[in-house]
């Protein structure tokens, strides 16, 4: 099977399986290199940061109303308990969203791979230019169906 040409930053060589007409997997095919800065740019767009500061916040704010620190509004402790389990609510919320984008990006990688032993195969099982029109086949697909 044919793997990546291209080297990690720490030297070592990718170890990303490749059709044989491809030199470079997805993450290092110059030929990409825009649609990987697109997609990168959209994964900086989450709200995970800034809801955990601002969870933060609340925390912190309510703490000083529950223990009567001079300058914040008294809350009484039945009232700060609820508050206290939205909080709790709000968090278990984000870091579902995190384990489901997690599992999509997993989906991904895994997708490509199985897309790359796809390739092989039919690489090793077909004669030359039923492979090629198997290959222009797969290339219709819009990206993303199938992993590529």
């Amino acid at each position: 099977m044919a793997r990546c040409a291209a080297f990690k930053p720490d030297g070592t060589p990718c170890q990303s399986i490749v059709g044989t007409s491809q030199t470079y997997c997805y993450a290092h095919d110059p030929a990409r290199a825009s649609e990987r800065k697109r997609n990168a740019s959209k994964a900086g767009r989450g709200r995970g940061s800034g809801e955990i500061v601002g969870i933060k916040a609340l925390l912190s704010e309510l703490t000083d109303r529950v223990l009567g620190v001079e300058g914040t509004a008294p809350l009484g402790t039945a009232a700060a308990a609820v508050a206290s389990q939205l909080i709790n609510t709000r968090l278990r919320a984000i870091e579902l969203e995190k384990k489901i984008k997690e599992s999509d990006e997993m989906e991904t990688r895994r997708g490509e791979e199985a897309y790359g032993i796809l390739l092989n195969i039919l690489e090793e099982r077909l004669p030359r230019d039923a492979f090629e029109e198997a290959v222009r086949a797969l290339s219709d697909i819009p990206s993303g169906v199938i992993g590529m």
